[in-house]
């Protein structure tokens, strides 16, 4: 399952009712910075440190993850992008600092979560495993078994004490990181679990399913809250995320549609279209900083996403940075980039059998960097890499 297709988990996909013009490149703010290689099978998860932000782990269907750093600099204040020029890095540019082969499981690896503290590292495997990792020397602290099927997805809670996750034996399962202990096994869908995201206090935790459902959960006693489905259609769900202020979750679908959905009525606010998303698990993000979506009127500040700085204020710290777009890799290779509010399609890079600069195969997963406009996918098999796309 780590290869991002549904059907390796008895999930039968969508058909494609005959074929489609190819889609047309549209240019946008963001430009491939550099191609990270090593992987030798599909990369499915890609994280960034929420400390250091230079920092990137990976999970690939190789059984390994990796952790690279993007610039030269330890500073989370740093473009980690910048030691990177027209695809070509520099002597101290981006480079694996995991250990060689990185850190193993006996089966794929499905996704991997960075700690609040950056500390620690977690990742969910085919083997059924969660395992919980130094993340400075690698060493394998925990194993967490309990699982019976694929361990899928996981997730840190904000205060780092609790470790959320997601199988395909269709529970959740809350996990006491400090001992590695079960504390709680929660019955969550008809179907596998594909996704999790937190509150920024720790209260709810949002999953999703290839169910085609997504449910709220009261992370403190695991009681589901809500439960909503995903589109008309009830298409199964890929990835979800949180907004900072839990006011609204992006959700990505395989009927080829990113949506942005509020949290507490199940409204979808936003629909994003461009992509194709039908039979593998592609992720989407929120993405900051992006000066030509900025200049649209789309940062996050009006009611269908009046979120940037609220999680911060709320805590009395600074503003968190406007979220001004949505991006989601295509399984053709490309990376497209929508303006949040105005869901325009500003940018769509086509994949390399298109010409494009995109990946050689479907575009996995994506992460977003926290505070700059900075985007980096991960490629199936056979193209295998991680792509760092940055605003000039």
């Amino acid at each position: 399952m780590a290869n991002g297709h549904p059907d390796e988990g008895g999930l039968g996909t969508n058909a494609t009712a005959g074929a489609e013009p190819s889609p047309e490149a549209v240019h946008g703010p963001l430009r491939l910075r550099n191609t990270l290689t090593g992987h030798t099978r599909a990369v499915s998860s890609l994280k960034f440190s929420p400390v250091d932000s230079s920092l990137l782990a990976s999970a690939s269907a190789d059984r390994s993850v990796r952790v690279w750093r993007l610039s030269s600099s330890t500073s989370s204040e740093s473009d980690p992008a910048s030691s990177c020029a027209d695809g070509v890095a520099d002597a101290a540019g981006p480079r694996e600092v995991s250990a060689p082969g990185g850190l193993q499981h006996t089966s794929g690896v499905n996704d991997v979560a960075w700690s609040p503290l950056g500390n620690y590292l977690a990742s969910a495997s085919d083997d059924t495993v969660v395992r919980l990792w130094d993340a400075e020397t690698g060493a394998c602290l925990r194993e967490m078994e309990g699982h019976t099927n694929y361990a899928y997805c996981c997730q840190f809670d904000p205060a780092g004490r609790v470790l959320a996750t997601g199988s395909f034996d269709e529970t959740l399962r809350f996990w006491d990181v400090r001992v590695g202990r079960l504390l709680r096994e929660t019955p969550a869908h008809s179907d596998p679990v594909t996704c999790l995201s937190f509150s920024y206090d720790g209260t709810l935790l949002v999953s999703g399913s290839f169910d085609g459902l997504v449910r709220v959960w009261d992370a403190r006693n695991g009681h589901c809250l809500r439960s909503y489905a995903s589109s008309a259609t009830s298409a199964p769900v890929n990835d979800v995320s949180l907004s900072h202020n839990a006011q609204y979750y992006l959700q990505a679908t395989l009927d080829s549609r990113l949506r942005l959905v509020h949290l507490e009525t199940g409204r979808c606010a936003k629909t994003y279209a461009g992509h194709r998303n039908e039979d593998f698990c592609c992720g989407a993000a929120f993405v900051a900083g992006l000066p030509e979506a900025q200049g649209a009127g789309d940062a996050m500040d009006t009611d269908a996403a009046a979120d940037a700085g609220a999680r911060e204020e709320g805590r009395g710290g600074p503003a968190a940075p406007a979220v001004s777009a949505v991006a989601s890799g295509g399984e053709d290779g490309s990376l497209c980039v929508w303006g949040l509010n105005s869901r325009k399609l500003l940018q769509r890079e086509l994949g390399a059998a298109a010409g494009g600069q995109g990946h050689g195969a479907a575009a996995l997963c994506i992460a977003a960097h926290p505070t700059r406009p900075l985007v980096v996918t991960g490629g199936q098999e056979p193209d295998c890499a991680i792509k760092v796309w940055a605003a000039p």
